[in-house]
């Protein structure tokens, strides 16, 4: 009885190793109408446009690409061998991934605010205030 309310109270983290699921996972397929479609999509005049206009360059779109050849190379392999090698290339993609710098390298933690926040106006040479009228 023991062993068995032990198994049931048991935390699935606990476990050594994740049972393998016979179903697949959404992120263990490779579906290539999607990867042609990111690859259209990057080559779009919107997406080209707007990354010339954020980054000053146009939008490079190998990776999209690789992963358009990535799928049309796992489809003809059996279930299981293709989802294993679509495993571990997101394993690999996510390991680069966090290799590359972030957004939040550009910021620091502050522990007060910086001096003179907020700043005092100066009305009385704003140039936008109009000082040839008198108030009523």
């Amino acid at each position: 009885m023991k062993e068995i309310w032990s198994a049931i109270t048991r935390s699935p983290t606990s476990t050594s190793k994740k049972m393998p699921s016979p179903y697949p996972e959404p992120d263990d397929t490779c579906s290539i109408s999607d990867a042609l479609s990111a690859v259209y999509t990057c080559y779009s005049f919107k997406y080209q446009a707007l990354s010339y206009y954020r980054y000053g360059t146009k939008s490079d779109c190998t990776a999209k690409w690789e992963q358009f050849k990535f799928c049309l190379s796992v489809k003809p392999k059996p279930a299981e061998e293709a989802r294993e090698m679509i495993r571990e290339r997101r394993t690999v993609l996510e390991a680069e991934a966090k290799k590359k710098p972030s957004s939040l390298d550009v910021w620091e933690l502050r522990d007060k605010p910086p001096e003179n926040f907020p700043p005092e106006a100066d009305w009385s040479t704003h140039p936008l205030v109009d000082r040839s009228t008198t108030a009523v």
